[in-house]
């Protein structure tokens, strides 16, 4: 369980960098990495990764942990979209939803806006919103009107990451 790796514990291995949300071996682990050593690889789903015993975590929860003293709460969000960039200011706490939300447009989106897409069977375009595991869907005839709408909820349930992000940034 990862719970078992404490701040403590974490800072005695490794070293992590703030502002280029790199962590270097503070310590020889084995043959192949050595004191000094940037530690990590990057996984095919775009994260870095760093093994500390036998256990494999990802980077900004590490950071995370470095940072702050504790596991994140929920998961912690890269504000550029980039899972390997795991620079401070680039991370924050965030919900699921949250962290979806902060994805990029689907290549096979044909509005160009995240959320709002055309609905060939009814033929209107649909705007979408998913909160708290729930998707919230409504139908428009206009492609504006469904940009509108997308805009409005995602200003009214998405609110709170940014207040959390402001919040972690002070701090």
């Amino acid at each position: 369980m990862r719970c078992e790796l404490t701040q403590d514990i974490l800072k005695s291995v490794l070293r992590y960098g703030p502002e280029t949300g790199h962590f270097t071996w503070l310590v020889k682990t084995n043959n192949n990495m050595e004191q000094g050593m940037r530690a990590g690889h990057l996984l095919k789903s775009g994260y870095i990764a760093i093994s500390i015993g036998s256990k494999l975590y990802r980077a900004h929860n590490l950071a995370w942990l470095y940072m702050t003293g504790e596991w994140p709460l929920n998961e912690v969000d890269h504000k550029n979209r980039c899972g390997a960039d795991n620079w401070w200011k680039n991370l924050r706490p965030a919900t699921h939803s949250q962290n979806m939300q902060n994805t990029k447009v689907r290549s096979d989106n044909k509005s160009g806006i995240k959320g709002v897409a055309w609905c060939e069977s009814e033929g209107k375009w649909r705007s979408n919103v998913s909160v708290n595991g729930k998707r919230i869907v409504k139908r428009f005839s206009t492609i504006e009107e469904a940009i509108a709408s997308r805009k409005k909820a995602e200003q009214k349930h998405y609110t709170h990451a940014v207040q959390q992000e402001s919040n972690h940034e002070s701090a």
